[in-house]
């Protein structure tokens, strides 16, 4: 018997022996409804345990990109602004209201909750916040994501007579300006700068790119990996829950706070019914479906589409949770390396003529028809339906094997010795049309889907090499230029028009997020376009002109919009699985006996 099968028996036999005492048998006679709360009868407790694919490695409250650190560190950290979850819309948090705007739109006007306050019990004031904004303009901080969305902030100025009140001055009107306060999480400067090394150096300063000794000393210690990992260096914030334990590849912990400056008031975003919620780690599909039906899993906004055909099948599921399956506002993207280095990447993806036959090359609706779900969306951009951005004028790229072989050969690669594989000769050297392509392996309909595209485009002339791993093992290679291709899932809050700036612009590279390496003049000046309009119609039409420019030149391969899965356990109240991230308010879930 092989050896991978005995390891997922075993894992599964285990999961089911750990937690088949937690499993209630008795049915949705357990939970009654009274008054609109559902009043739960079973043996199953308050506190909450969720999902995670696979350990985050890193939740730097700055630093760190993936979306996962938002999912947990959402409930540590607060912003002065946050989304809510059932509407979209702006909310306060740390401050009291929306800001004031001036006339000219260029003066943001803040002011903080009295009551608001650090895990250390003390004050949040504005200078707390000057010194946020100090970390945004850092140059030695390793934070290139957030700081992509700097370009128009020229200022933050302190109120004298009042330490609860500040301005932020932008240098331009844009549409972007409105959502600056849901940039960062807020960090408290009494935990991480004791010693007060930003108070030397004015945000001016820091903005013009000069800094001193001291903040450089300060930045490298607080680039290293463990300000995301260790869990007494990840206790500056101000949100409901602490991070109590971190057990790698297993499980994250965070604990109710009572001594939290929010717990009376009546807003569900300052919510803690929960008295723990457990991260578990489950990398196996299989797992998570043994756990659902186990009830020891309570919430799960990542399942495959194979564990939700399962569990939407199970009368017990059914019984004890609340499955749902909506469209998302990600898009599953190719992303192609447009500046390889042409020694370890080879010289194939800066041609646009390459980039256009590896589309052509994919039978998408064919593959997707096979492997994916039927209410998955085709993608045609970026941007998803819905979306103010969204170019519905814009086909999705149609399959097209003999124009994907024309634009090869156009392009010089031939197959000349009989091998299948195109080859071209590059500065003196016989360059094989081969490239490798990173994704991750945890879903089997990705894996199947990969493979279905490897045979599309071998057929044409290209060799690929399939690389299976997870995205905290090839995110490092992707920020850093060293792939080929990259199989990545990236959105945008859906009440948001697009924002091409920091996937696009070409100062987005080689540091920010603009990991295909694409430039383009025009584009550019589209996009900064874009962020001064404030008329919606003249946007929404240079976002167009976007668009229809990256449709043209193929960048990025734009696949499908997937649909998120979900599934909430019934015996808690609260439990409304929405669109936007992160979905379910886990702080929220309450118990009712």
């Amino acid at each position: 018997m092989p050896e991978r099968f005995l390891s997922r028996l075993f894992l599964l036999l285990s999961l089911a022996l750990i937690v088949s005492c937690r499993s209630d048998q008795g049915g949705a006679n357990l939970y009654q409804e009274k008054d609109g709360k559902i009043i739960y009868k079973g043996e199953l407790g308050s506190n909450v345990v969720s999902h995670l694919l696979g350990d985050p490695q890193s939740i730097h409250p700055t630093n760190s990109t993936l979306r996962q650190k938002d999912e947990i560190l959402g409930y540590v950290y607060e912003r002065l602004l946050d989304q809510d979850l059932a509407t979209g819309d702006l909310m306060p948090m740390l401050v009291r209201s929306l800001p004031e705007v001036s006339k000219d739109g260029l003066t943001y006007t803040f002011n903080l909750r009295q009551e608001a306050k650090w895990m250390d019990g003390s004050s949040i004031t504005a200078e707390d916040i000057l010194f946020n904004f100090k970390l945004l303009f850092c140059e030695d901080i390793q934070n290139n994501a957030l700081k992509a969305f700097n370009d128009y902030i020229k200022d933050v100025q302190l109120d004298p007579n009042d330490p609860l009140k500040f301005n932020i001055v932008m240098t331009k009107v844009n549409f972007i300006n409105r959502y600056i306060g849901t940039l960062s999480m807020m960090l408290n400067p009494r935990f991480y700068d004791p010693q007060g090394v930003f108070k030397e150096v004015s945000l001016k300063e820091l903005r013009e790119g000069k800094s001193n000794e001291a903040i450089k000393r300060w930045a490298e210690e607080f680039n290293d990996i463990k300000y995301g990992r260790e869990v007494n260096l990840l206790q500056g914030g101000s949100g409901p829950y602490k991070l109590a334990e971190w057990e790698v590849d297993q499980k994250i912990v965070l604990l109710k706070r009572e001594d939290y400056w929010a717990k009376e008031l009546k807003e569900k975003y300052f919510d803690q019914k929960p008295g723990e919620i457990t991260f578990r780690v489950i990398k196996d599909e299989q797992a998570v479906v043994e756990a659902i039906r186990q009830q020891s899993l309570d919430v799960s906004t990542k399942l495959t589409l194979n564990a939700f055909q399962q569990l939407s099948a199970d009368k017990l599921v059914a019984d004890h949770y609340k499955i749902k399956k909506q469209s998302r506002t990600t898009i599953v993207q190719l992303i192609l390396n447009n500046r390889p280095d042409g020694i370890i990447q080879a010289p194939i993806f800066n041609d646009v003529s390459v980039r256009k036959a590896a589309q052509l090359a994919l039978p998408l609706d064919e593959i997707m028809f096979k492997k994916l779900d039927t209410d998955y969306i085709r993608a045609n951009s970026p941007v998803s339906p819905g979306n103010a951005h969204y170019n519905s004028n814009l086909q999705a790229f149609p399959y097209d094997s003999a124009a994907a072989k024309l634009y090869l050969k156009s392009a010089g690669w031939m197959d000349t010795d009989g091998d299948g594989v195109r080859e071209k000769e590059m500065n003196g050297r016989k360059i094989k049309l081969k490239f490798g392509i990173d994704y991750p392996p945890q879903n089997e309909v990705i894996k199947d889907m990969m493979d279905l595209m490897k045979k599309a485009w071998e057929e044409v002339g290209f060799e690929v090499e399939l690389k299976p791993q997870g995205m905290r093992a090839y995110l490092p290679d992707l920020v850093s230029g060293k792939f080929d291709a990259s199989l990545l899932p990236l959105g945008a809050p859906p009440t948001l028009p697009f924002d091409y700036h920091q996937n696009y612009f070409s100062s987005n590279w080689p540091d920010g997020e603009n990991y295909s390496g694409y430039s383009n003049a025009e584009v550019d000046t589209l996009i900064n376009k874009v962020r001064r309009e404030m008329n919606p119609e003249l946007r929404q039409r240079y976002a167009f002109e976007i668009s229809q420019i990256l449709d043209e030149e193929v960048p990025v391969i734009y696949l499908y919009q997937p649909t998120k899965k979900m599934a909430v356990h019934k015996r808690f109240n609260n439990g409304t699985m929405h669109k936007v991230p992160p979905y379910v308010g886990l702080n929220s879930l309450e118990l009712i006996r």
